[in-house]
């Protein structure tokens, strides 16, 4: 005697295995396009092509002597590193002093000023929180895209600028924002012509985010010995440079100086590791092998 087979009921259940499979899939071939995108980004093979997207959140217009000073031509190091364009030169010098590579390493495609009054989200420290505000992220970044008609996937690295009054309360530190797993930043930009040297500045450490540096600072507090220039300078204190990822000069302790221009700003041996610039046993070598010599 042939049992009936309750083929409604096996339907149902293979329809529910093909969806989990091919969400599996799904999650499977994206993980693999981010490893893949990363392996790119580190390898330092091409110049990575950076899209700059420019917004406003009002029609309030940019001051024509903040766009002319922070988009002029730059001659770095001899204007120290005061606009935007002497960042791919910056990256270039510090590859040369690492390294000993002379090469181009990203070049910048400029897009907008384009009015956009969504405001972007904001970083989370919690483990849950920084999931959700990944995802918000990205949803935001393709609005963003669409809006200024930018083509995402011509790009590896995407870099958001957000220009704002400098008498509005944003704390532009606090709430600017690089991703390695998105290959995207957020920085928010006072158009102050006495804050452009430190948005350059703003702007290189969220840029390197995007490469794979992670910060170099607790608090207000500079890691040692990553978050150091010059770890091994005697005296220690004060420092000449800022690493890139700690962003400001220790001067003494628990005392910092912003940076001024773009030269006041290093890539330590730790941040070169991070993206991809220098291998474990060089790196390993300088921090163990590394003593103090005096100025």
């Amino acid at each position: 005697m042939k049992l009936p087979i309750p083929w409604g009921r096996l339907s149902r259940r293979n329809a529910r295995q093909l969806v989990a499979f091919l969400i599996l899939v799904g999650v499977v071939l994206y993980v693999r396009s981010l490893l893949e995108a990363d392996e790119k980004i580190q390898s330092w093979e091409q110049p990575l092509d950076v899209a700059v997207i420019q917004l406003t959140p009002d029609e309030t217009p940019i001051p024509d002597e903040f766009t002319r000073t922070f988009f002029a031509p730059s001659s770095y190091p001899a204007d120290r590193g005061t606009s935007l364009h002497a960042i791919p030169r910056w990256l270039r010098d510090e590859s040369v002093r690492l390294t000993g590579r002379d090469r181009t390493l990203i070049r910048f495609h400029l897009f907008g000023p384009t009015v956009f009054r969504e405001p972007p989200p904001k970083p989370s420290d919690s483990f849950f929180g920084r999931i959700v505000a990944g995802f918000s992220f990205r949803s935001y970044l393709k609005r963003v895209a669409t809006a200024a008609s930018v083509d995402l996937s011509k790009f590896l690295v995407k870099l958001v600028l957000v220009y704002y009054s400098p008498g509005k309360p944003v704390d532009k530190h606090s709430d600017s924002y690089g991703s390695f797993r998105d290959h995207a930043g957020l920085v928010y930009v006072p158009t102050a012509i006495a804050d452009i040297p430190y948005n350059v500045a703003e702007i290189t450490h969220e840029l390197m985010h995007t490469f794979g540096a992670k910060d170099k600072y607790d608090g207000r507090a500079t890691v040692f010995p990553g978050g150091y220039a010059e770890p091994f300078k005697a005296p220690l204190l004060p420092q000449r440079f800022a690493e890139v990822m700690a962003g400001e000069i220790p001067l003494a302790p628990n005392r910092l100086r912003p940076v001024r221009g773009l030269d006041e700003l290093r890539v330590g041996h730790e941040t070169a590791l991070e993206i991809g610039w220098l291998d474990d046993e060089t790196v390993r070598r300088y921090y163990k092998g590394g003593r103090r010599t005096r100025e």
